[in-house]
Formats: structure tokens, C-alpha cells, sequence
């Protein structure tokens, strides 16, 4: 059990980390208690704290829900192999899910699994709370910025990144050699490519995503910026 979750500390932390990349939470953003009580009845299941209160909170944002993963809603998420299915990968490859034996703990750690055969799962989060921060920033920089770019660049580069923007920390987090920096306005993620790192950019304005091809002096390999006709 995460006993040292502090609820308030984390969801102001949570709403403050949104608001620097993508439009600020408002009442509108969360899901009705009738949702929720409704899973809960149909699975027999009382819903971990955390993941009651991310429905409740943010459960309608497309930004942080939807972008490329997608957030399973309370009258979609379902039990197998004694996991309580909630989020599932874009490719509909890989599920994350919550032990239902754990389901009595507020901040439960999560598992992933392959979805068709679901078989071999695998813990990904030792929190349940550190694996919705991990994918608030995974989605942002991933469709849920309004703009975004991919480019291909060398260690120089990498070095120009980790010296003018500042490094993203997500306590309780293994992403292996993922890793996030960002600036208001803008969100980089870097990992290893062959001899090379792909460099993934969202960004809040037009220009915010100007200013970082200029800075860095790279061309992109794709950009939303040509999606614009």
C-alpha cells in the first residue's frame, strides 16, 4: 500500500502540471458520481480512490484521455484474469489494469499486459497515482498539445536540451531511457533511436513550436504544422 500518498498534495501537483502545457482544469472536466457508482455495481467492485477521483476530475478531457491512448470510461472497463482493466494502448496492443485484489488500497500499483490473448502481466507502475502522471505527460506530447513535431537528433542537440529546458521528474516512475523536459508552452520527449534519439515536441501556440526547431536548429521529420492546408 502507497502510505504515504498524500491525496491534496498530489491532485494540486497533478492541476499544475496540466496547466503548464495544456488549458487549465475546470468543473466541467470530471465525470458524474452516477457513472462510477454504476461500474462499481456491475463489477461487484469498489473502484480504487485515485482512479475515482482522476474519473471525477478529469474523466471527459479528450487532451489527457483520449490524445493517442485511450482512457477506458467507467461503463467500458471490465475484469480478466483478476485485473481490473482501465487504460489501453492506442494500437489496442497492450492494457494496464489494477490487481482486484488490491482494489481496496487508494493508490494501487498497475500491471500491464499484451490484450489479445491477455497473458504474462507485468507490473508498470509501482502506483497507481505515478502511472496517470507518467501518462498526462506520454498523451500531451502525443496529440494532446495543440501542436506537435518529430525530428531526429544527435547527442550535441541532447546536450542543447537538458541545458535550456528543465528536466520532467515523475517520482515512482521507470521509463526505461524515456525522458521529458519541458518549458511553459513546451513539452520534449527524447528516446534512443538506433545511433541516434527521436525527438518528439508538443507544444501550446504555433510559435511555441517555431521557437523550438529554431533554438535547436533541426529540421522536422513531421510536423502538425503541415496537416494546415
Amino acid at each position: 500500500m502507497h502510505s504515504n500518498f498524500d491525496e491534496r498534495a498530489f491532485w494540486n501537483m497533478y492541476a499544475y502540471r496540466v496547466v503548464t502545457f495544456l488549458p487549465p482544469l475546470t468543473p466541467n472536466d470530471g465525470l458524474p458520481e452516477e457513472q462510477i457508482l454504476r461500474a462499481e455495481q456491475r463489477l461487484g467492485l469498489h473502484l480504487p480512490g485515485v482512479l475515482r477521483h482522476f474519473y471525477r476530475l478529469v474523466g471527459r478531457r479528450d487532451d489527457i484521455n483520449q490524445a493517442f491512448n485511450q482512457l477506458l470510461l467507467p461503463d467500458d472497463i471490465f475484469v480478466v484474469d483478476g485485473y481490473l482493466v482501465f487504460f489501453r494502448e492506442n494500437q489496442c496492443v497492450v492494457v494496464w489494469g489494477v490487481r482486484t485484489a488490491e482494489m481496496d488500497e487508494e493508490d494501487p500499483a498497475v500491471y500491464e499486459s499484451e490484450d489479445e490473448p491477455m497473458r504474462a502481466w507485468s507490473l508498470d507502475h509501482r502506483h497507481l497515482s505515478d502511472f496517470l502522471l507518467s501518462m498526462l505527460y506520454w498523451q500531451a506530447v502525443n496529440g494532446g498539445m495543440s501542436y506537435s513535431a518529430i525530428a531526429t537528433v544527435d547527442q550535441e542537440t541532447l546536450s542543447v536540451v537538458r541545458r535550456h529546458w528543465q528536466p520532467v521528474e515523475l517520482p515512482g516512475t521507470d521509463l526505461g531511457n524515456v525522458r521529458f523536459f519541458c518549458r511553459p508552452g513546451q513539452l520534449l520527449c527524447v528516446c534512443p533511436e538506433d545511433d541516434a534519439f527521436r525527438l518528439q515536441v508538443g507544444a501550446k501556440t504555433e510559435q511555441d513550436l517555431v521557437s523550438v526547431r529554431e533554438e535547436l536548429h533541426i529540421e522536422w521529420g513531421y510536423s502538425s504544422l503541415d496537416d494546415v492546408e
